[in-house]
This record gives structure tokens, sequence and C-alpha cells, in this order.
């Protein structure tokens, strides 16, 4: 199964001051979506992994050989990757340990179009 993957605004722009300032490359991104996208769970080097978030959960994805991470949602059956935030390991941390903070990356299948 192929998925979707959407980025919000906020994580369009925390990825373009990445650019900007880190070593990470759009081709760095580009592997992570097209990895993630097709293999799901299956590729090692992005680790991918589930954190639980209230009720639901995110999934936390490592850009290889760095500090970053990604967090995303999968909604309408996961159908769609919401790529929500970009960031490095310790922000995440921050984000994760609050139920508040990562409610925020938890998004409605209806709510996607409102998004963007």
């Amino acid at each position: 199964m192929k998925l979707k993957i959407i980025e919000t605004k906020k994580f369009q722009k925390l990825k373009k001051a990445l650019f900007k300032y880190s070593s990470i490359s759009v081709e760095d991104l580009e592997y992570i979506k097209k990895t993630f996208a097709t293999e799901l769970f299956k590729n090692p080097s992005i680790r991918p992994h589930k954190i639980k978030c209230g009720k639901d959960f995110l999934i936390s994805l490592t850009i290889p050989n760095t500090q970053y991470r990604i967090l995303c949602y999968l909604v309408c059956e996961p159908k769609v990757a919401i790529f929500g935030w970009i960031g490095t390991h310790r922000e995440y941390e921050k984000i994760i340990k609050s139920k508040k903070n990562c409610k925020d990356y938890i998004f409605d299948c209806d709510e996607i179009i409102d998004l963007f």
C-alpha cells in the first residue's frame, strides 16, 4: 500500500529553516517520504515507531545519520500521512512528553482540507 504524504504549513516552514541552517537536504527528506510511503514500518534506517498521544498514535521518523525527527499522523484508514513537525531530537522529546503538545499533530480526516 502506498500512502499519500501531505505536509502542513507548519512543517513546510520548519523544513525551510532546516534546509537553510542544517545539513539536512531536500534529498534526505525525499528519501524519507518515498521510503515511508512505500514500506511503512519495514525500513530500519528511518526507524519508524508509534508514539502514544492520548487515545491516538503519532509516528516518529528519524532522518538517517542526524539528530532530526519527523512527526506524522496516519489518517483516513490510513491512506494519508500528514507530516506535521520536523526538528531536533530535544524538541521532539518535549512534544511527545506532553499530551497537550502532541495533540497539535493529531488530525481528523475531515479536517485535512482545512489544514492547507
